[in-house]
């Protein structure tokens, strides 16, 4: 944060746009799945969206990369002024004078203003991608949520979670258990400053009907959560919450979330309670709100 800038140069970019074009190569392209997941982007976010092209960016962009355009970033936005320090663990009095002896002689910056960026499925996006590492077709369903702490994360949070319960969830009994028409299936939600994704992923069994997979989709989503399934999700979640704070780097990373997202650095307790606030009716909203077949971005990834 206070030293990048006098020891970058041309030549270090070089090296590094070679490691980041490689890292693509390995963690993006050549996996299982890689594919879908920049088709999901791209049909979730139009051009010039931040998100569009996931974090790793385009190998074109990252190509192109100027030594001036990466100190511009870096002198835009890693800066004192838009960060936020935690320290967590066992301080004493001396504590102010270590943090001004490891930041204090940073250089003096300003708070930049962060760009706004929108995005709308407004007709349903359907893709088909080839995989040459991919073992078994998948059906991967995507819509845009909410952003980060706003109203109906937590609806949406606890019915991704009950949905794909092991043993209890709604399309797990129908897709895995009760027809085996699939052999996996999971449900999350992704929520950020920008906005917020759901997604369902099925990945189906050698010799499976997809029609009949988007037919029990279709009906699970749009019938109303099960009560048992949301109580059971909440408990799962608040256990997991209260196990993390065991951990002192957990604590650290909570506090730290908190302070970045909300005016609030201690919002355990609040996000709990909104957590505990779900009702079947409120998630059922949700779900209707966001989970429409007219937002629906749908990409069939098939083995080659």
């Amino acid at each position: 944060m206070g030293y990048f800038a006098p020891g970058m140069t041309a030549e270090r970019l070089a090296q590094q746009q070679q490691v980041v074009v490689a890292e693509r190569r390995q963690r993006y392209e050549n996996v299982p799945y890689g594919a879908e997941r920049f088709a999901l982007a791209e049909g979730l976010y139009p051009e010039g969206h931040p998100h569009r092209y996931l974090t790793i960016g385009k190998t074109a962009h990252i190509e192109a990369a100027t030594l001036d355009d990466v100190l511009a970033f870096y002198r835009t936005w890693y800066v004192p002024a838009n960060a936020t320090l935690v320290i967590a663990g066992d301080v004493d009095a001396r504590l102010l004078d270590r943090i001004d002896h490891y930041f204090g002689s940073f250089p003096a910056s300003q708070r930049p203003t962060r760009p706004l960026a929108s995005a709308n499925v407004t007709a349903p996006v359907a893709t088909t991608v080839t995989d040459q590492f991919a073992t078994l077709t998948r059906i991967h369903r995507a819509w845009l949520g909410p952003a980060a702490f706003a109203a109906d994360e937590p609806e949406l949070d606890l019915v991704t979670s009950a949905w794909t319960a092991t043993g209890t969830g709604a399309l797990w009994r129908r897709l895995v258990y009760e027809t085996q028409l699939a052999q996996r299936v999971s449900a999350w939600t992704v929520n950020s400053r920008l906005g917020g994704e759901i997604h369902i992923s099925v990945d189906l069994r050698t010799g499976a009907d997809p029609a009949a997979v988007r037919a029990i989709l279709d009906e699970e989503v749009s019938r109303p959560p099960a009560p048992d399934g949301l109580e059971r999700a909440a408990t799962r979640r608040e256990a997991a919450a209260i196990w993390g704070l065991t951990g002192l780097a957990r604590r650290a990373q909570l506090l730290q979330r908190y302070a970045l997202y909300t005016p609030d650095p201690d919002g355990l307790a609040g996000e709990l309670a909104a957590y505990r606030a779900v009702s079947p009716a409120s998630a059922s909203a949700a779900v209707a709100r966001w989970a429409r077949p007219d937002a629906m971005v749908e990409v069939v990834t098939a083995k080659i």
